[in-house]
């Protein structure tokens, strides 16, 4: 639930994956959006702080932030 609030903005969501390592959540999401509108809004995200996950402390130059969009 957290992560479909995070975006509620950028438009209808099809899809949200949390994936799992040993039981326990990955950090990552995969988020896929009804069009490719709320997509483009998402990546407007980049670097936005997620709880203590994202932001531009812990994003390599040039990457997006939370790992994958499906465009």
């Amino acid at each position: 639930e957290e992560v479909r609030a995070f975006f509620k903005d950028c438009g209808a969501m099809t899809q949200v994956d949390l994936p799992q390592r040993d039981g326990r959540a990955s950090g990552t999401a995969f988020v896929t959006f009804e069009s490719a509108e709320g997509a483009t809004a998402a990546l407007g995200l980049n670097e936005a702080t997620f709880g203590d996950r994202c932001g531009p402390r812990h994003t390599p130059a040039g990457s997006l932030c939370c790992e994958s969009w499906c465009l």
